[in-house]
C-alpha cells in the first residue's frame, strides 16, 4: 500500500458529508440565481408599467406652446409621480370652490 493511503482513513461516512455538503451548495447558487432572475423580471415589469403610466399620462395632459409655472409643476408631477395624476383624472377631481 502507498503511505498516503495509510494516513488518511478510508471513511464512507465522509464521502457521503461532503457530497451531502456539495450538493446543498449546488442547490443554494440555483436558488439564488433563479432568485436573482427573478427580482430582475420583477423589476422590468415595473419599469415598463411606469413608462406606461407616463406615455398615458402625457397623452391626456392638454399640450400648450409655452409653459407657465402652473404648467411646468403638472409635467413635473407626470414626470415623476404619474400614479398620483392617473388616479386624480380618474376620479375626475375638481378644485374646490372658494368660499
Amino acid at each position: 500500500m502507498d503511505k498516503n493511503q495509510e494516513q488518511l482513513p478510508n471513511r464512507p461516512q465522509i464521502r457521503i458529508l461532503f457530497a451531502v455538503l456539495l450538493a446543498a451548495a449546488a442547490l443554494l447558487l440555483i436558488g439564488a440565481g433563479r432568485l436573482g432572475d427573478s427580482m430582475e423580471a420583477r423589476q422590468t415589469a415595473r419599469e415598463q408599467v411606469r413608462t406606461e403610466w407616463k406615455n398615458t399620462v402625457n397623452h391626456l395632459l392638454p399640450v400648450h406652446n409655452g409653459l407657465n409655472t402652473a404648467d411646468s409643476s403638472i409635467r413635473n408631477l407626470a414626470e415623476h409621480h404619474p400614479e398620483y395624476l392617473l388616479q386624480a383624472l380618474h376620479r375626475n377631481l375638481q378644485p374646490e370652490a372658494a368660499p
